[in-house]
């Protein structure tokens, strides 16, 4: 079987193992607390679609939070028949599928899974490996999963073998390690990962239209036209294509993807791809207020909470999904934090102290549950100092060296242009809601008012952090991530406005009363839709750019890539797991293979090794003790006692590391476990027997 058809059978079974180990117990309970609540006088869930939007959900926000607690209690395998459980409890209660999904529905999911599959797997032609642009992160997210289903929790570090914890946000990968552990290895970590972006983009759909039903956002009787046309637009980004054809066009140079030309805003499409857990965390705050709003919610208005007890019990949830969402993105939190607390304030003066009653509960259960992470963090992260820093958003090319500089004026002044161009289709949208129903206290019902609400918030608040507030670790994931609060709220209210459109020609007559879309509108979709096309383009295709830094390591030798992935699929199926197999981690920036293919530990995967909480000092000495082995041609004995002082037990030469070049081969004296024409695996114990310097 070629690599892309094992991909592809992985992805496909991993797709159904997904749904049976994590959404289907959620889907259980809900049942369960549905029957539960009718005995004491709750109200029912209105709808099997409603239902199923419900545990989908749930399932990403309630169910991480939980598994992290009992991973670490029972391990993974007691866990996995504590959902086995659930689910045969709330199997009496299952009925006959009631469910009507239309086509357009069904050719949309089916579009998204293979849109997925392009992106992610490999493609082997003869004896060359072509992975996608993806791998630069997918690296960590395979290597994580591999290691919490290994090693289960707290979380090993795949970067750099060490004892303490690793201090970073892993909630996420939990999901896919159960994919992995419980297929033994038939879905790898890479295809887990795909697995589960797979469920979180049907789950970011269904908190769309969730989100929108609270907020009173949709139009009588046009539920389902709603959701059509918020699915429709998760395949649309802003208009990021024409700066980037623009620099293409003045220097001959073109990005792989449109975002690279300024500071990111990736919306739903490619963010799903490339970090489904800062999404998977989003999710999770909103799950949070979504149920602390029905917590306080005045018994005279729907969804009704009877009774204190459900108060409190959806207010625990609220709490559990915040858990959640700060072990999924620390950065996501980071900038949810202000917005809730500012909506919880003016609700609070507005309909009274019971949201700052529950609020206040929640956070106390989210501080409950999310200890056991805190406790990593503080023991797993070394400082590198201040992990935020002021800053201004650059647009573009422009930059600013101290404050009182023309520049800094300058970014300013093109900040707006710059966030219009970001948004695109959605600023038009968001701008047109806002002008129709912003100002106007009667243009929309009161109910949903609150969630409207925390929607504006969100939006102001993450403009003001990421406009002037930058996370300083490697990249910068909180102004990456934290605009999602915004970029959500815009696609909404964009929504919320093309429901009242005519489906017609921008060219065709208009209808009194009905919004007509006009030329730009269609303008800015279509730009929008081109710009998703240009970035599924440029997973595979290397553009003239020579500038660019992310994508040159990616396909740079198929050959090499080949014959790594058959030496590390021959070391998964003979070496100890527990082994630490060690690759040059001074070849090249985040090295790709090991993570992707092993299922080794490894002492340092590179000099940026620091992503999961150990210092860059840290990470260049390892790397700097390890490489003479790669590079200098050295006695064995030599080379056992650097690899035993590191805890490396085996290791993996390639064709590409200066020792093998020298030598036109495996250096003389270190004896091949695995060898093809381009990857030698050797045994430490082997080569230091009787050695000593």
């Amino acid at each position: 079987m070629t690599y892309f058809a094992q991909d592809i059978a992985g992805l496909a079974f991993g797709t159904l193992v997904a749904l049976l180990v994590f959404i289907l117990p959620a889907f259980s309970g809900v049942l369960l607390s549905e029957q539960l609540g009718r005995t004491r006088g709750f109200r029912g869930i209105d709808s099997a679609w409603q239902r199923v939007g419900w545990a989908l959900i749930l399932a990403l926000a309630i169910l991480p939070a939980f598994d992290a607690l009992l991973i670490r209690a029972i391990g993974i395998a007691g866990t996995l028949t504590l959902h086995a459980a659930l689910i045969l409890a709330a199997a009496p209660l299952y009925r006959r599928p009631t469910l009507r999904i239309d086509w357009p529905f069904a050719a949309l999911a089916l579009l998204w899974w293979l849109a997925l599959a392009a992106a992610l797997v490999d493609v082997d032609i003869g004896d060359r490996l072509y992975q996608s642009l993806v791998t630069f992160d997918m690296v960590k997210h395979a290597a994580t999963i591999e290691s919490i289903a290994q090693y289960g929790l707290p979380l090993h570090d795949p970067f750099y073998a060490r004892a303490e914890p690793a201090g970073y946000y892993y909630y996420y990968y939990i999901w896919g390690a159960l994919v992995r552990w419980i297929t033994g290895g038939l879905v790898d970590g890479r295809m887990a990962f795909a697995a589960t972006a797979f469920w979180s983009g049907v789950i970011f759909v269904a908190l769309l239209w969730r989100v929108a039903k609270d907020a009173a956002l949709i139009r009588i009787g046009r539920d389902r036209r709603f959701l059509l046309i918020a699915i429709l637009l998760c395949f649309v980004t802003g208009l990021d294509l024409a700066p980037t054809l623009i620099e293409y066009l003045a220097r001959g140079a073109a990005a792989r993807q449109v975002d690279y030309w300024s500071e990111e805003i990736r919306f739903a499409f490619t963010s799903m791809m490339w970090v489904p857990h800062h999404l998977g965390g989003f999710i999770a705050v909103w799950c949070g207020a979504l149920l602390l709003h029905r917590a306080a919610a005045p018994a005279s208005s729907p969804p009704t909470a009877p009774s204190p007890s459900w108060r409190f019990a959806l207010a625990g949830l609220a709490g559990i999904s915040f858990a959640t969402a700060f072990g999924m993105s620390a950065w996501i939190a980071l900038g949810a934090a202000p917005a809730l607390l500012l909506w919880t304030l003016a609700e609070g003066r507005r309909e009274g102290p019971r949201l700052l009653l529950f609020a206040a509960f929640s956070a106390l259960v989210a501080l409950a549950f999310a200890a056991p992470q805190l406790i990593d963090l503080l023991q797993g992260r070394v400082s590198d100092g201040m992990p935020v820093e002021l800053w201004i958003r650059r647009f573009s090319g422009f930059q600013y060296d101290s404050v009182g500089a023309i520049q800094v004026l300058l970014v300013l002044a093109l900040l707006p242009i710059g966030y219009v161009l970001d948004f695109g289709l959605f600023a038009l949208g968001g701008n047109l809601y806002l002008r129709l129903y912003g100002r106007s206290r009667t243009a929309r019902p009161q109910m949903g008012r609150p969630i409207r609400s925390f929607l504006f918030i969100g939006f102001l608040t993450s403009l003001l952090i990421v406009s002037f507030v930058r996370s300083s670790i490697i990249n910068n994931d909180l102004g990456w991530r934290v605009i999602w609060f915004a970029q959500f709220a815009a696609m909404l209210w964009t929504a919320a406005v093309v429901q009242s459109m005519a489906p017609l020609s921008p060219f065709g007559p208009s209808r009194p009363g009905v919004l007509r879309p006009k030329s730009i509108w269609w303008l800015f979709l279509f730009v929008g839709i081109a710009g998703n096309a240009w970035d599924m383009a440029g997973l595979r295709m290397k553009f003239p750019d020579p500038d660019a830094i992310f994508p040159d390591p990616v396909n740079r030798r198929p050959q090499g890539d080949m014959a790594q992935r058959r030496a590390y699929d021959w070391a998964n199926g003979h070496l100890p797991h527990q082994a630490i197999l060690q690759h040059n981690p001074a070849q090249l920036y985040r090295i790709f293979d090991f993570g992707l293919y092993s299922r080794n530990r490894v002492a340092l995967a590179d000099g940026a090794a620091n992503l999961f909480g150990v210092s860059a000092a840290m990470a260049h000495d390892r790397r700097d003790a390890i490489r003479p082995i790669f590079e200098q041609p050295l006695p064995p004995a030599r080379v056992a006692h650097i690899a035993r002082a590191n805890h490396i037990d085996y290791l993996i030469l390639i064709d590409i590391d200066p020792v093998w070049k020298a030598a036109g081969g495996p250096p003389p004296g270190l004896p091949c476990l695995y060898r093809n024409n381009r990857a030698c695996i050797v045994d430490v114990a082997i080569i230091g027997k009787g050695a000593s310097d």
